[in-house]
């Protein structure tokens, strides 16, 4: 065993340049992450989402003062019911495709169509459409911010 050579890791030029590089991108977005902003009310962006989401839970920190701090459900409910009309109602996709030769393909197109709504109306989701659809608006709602 003494008699083995062990070679370190000897990074080539190529490899400490993109290394550089990833450090560096990971760098800003670490920075960007803890920099507040203005439009957050000077806090960082989790902040302002885990404001939000708690405010929107009725989670809030007692008053010093000893009044009341009991919140009104209403903007929930209203909100809710504006996102499950909206759900009802879901967005439909246009799609077209092409042929190899660059001509539109309409077989084709009903086929990729098909194959969406397929994918959002299988049978092994646990929500329907629907729902999913309602779900992902309101956890964007309710973060105050839409981020999608």
């Amino acid at each position: 065993m003494e008699d083995e050579k062990i070679e370190l890791y000897n990074p080539t030029e190529k490899d400490i340049a993109s290394r550089k590089w990833a450090y560096d991108g990971f760098r800003v977005m670490w920075d960007n992450s803890r920099r507040t902003y203005t439009q957050f009310c000077d806090k960082t962006l989790t902040q302002y989402l885990d404001e939000s989401r708690k405010m929107l839970n009725l989670m809030s920190k007692p008053r010093e003062d000893g009044r009341s701090n009991i919140k009104s459900t209403t903007p929930l409910n209203k909100l809710m019911a504006i996102l499950a009309r909206i759900a009802l109602n879901r967005p439909s996709i246009q799609v077209s495709a092409t042929s190899p030769y660059g001509n539109l393909d309409k077989k084709r197109g009903d086929i990729l169509k098909d194959l969406y709504k397929h994918s959002y109306e299988r049978l092994d989701n646990e929500f329907s459409a629907d729902s999913d659809y309602f779900f992902r608006a309101f956890d964007c709602a309710s973060a105050g911010v839409m981020v999608t």
